[in-house]
């Protein structure tokens, strides 16, 4: 509702002074978008919590120009070093050696078995998987739907 096109910094800038401002204030807001937004948000904003920096430099900096790998060479998964593993979770956490396994050994088993990540797409639902998403209770709409199931079959897909 910001905008940032212009400026990332200076819409972030524009949310946290609506934030911290009073709703007298919103009345005077010409861009009907952010009105929409102030209005849907209004007690939401109650909640929200932002740090005092916000919107920060140095994340603002990070996210205009992360900082990548430039290696050209084509990524491979390898096995963890588990002695590290119980070494950094032991400083960090305070995890004994058994609770790192615990947490990690599922994990290694998984990649054992050689399974692939599995793509986004994986997790969304098609029409064409021919999986019941409600119970239409339309006699017309229940034979649109036939007749575009009939037809789906006979195009092979």
């Amino acid at each position: 509702a910001f905008p940032v096109s212009d400026s990332v910094s200076e819409g972030l800038t524009a949310f946290r002074k609506w934030l911290d401002g009073f709703d007298l204030e919103d009345s005077n807001v010409k861009d009907s978008n952010i009105r929409l937004f102030q209005r849907k948000h209004k007690t939401a904003r109650e909640r929200w919590v932002v740090p005092k920096d916000f919107p920060s430099a140095s994340v603002l900096q990070a996210y205009s120009k992360p900082v990548v790998d430039s290696s050209r060479e084509a990524f491979s998964w390898g096995v963890p070093d588990m002695d590290a593993l119980h070494v950094f979770c032991s400083k960090k956490m305070g995890w004994e050696t058994a609770e790192t396994d615990r947490a990690i050994m599922p994990v290694l088993d998984e990649m054992k078995k050689g399974l692939r990540q599995t793509r986004l797409d994986a997790f969304f639902m098609r029409s064409e998987d021919n999986i019941k998403f409600a119970n239409v209770r339309s006699k017309r709409l229940r034979e649109v739907l036939d007749i575009k199931n009939s037809n789906d079959v006979e195009k092979g897909s």
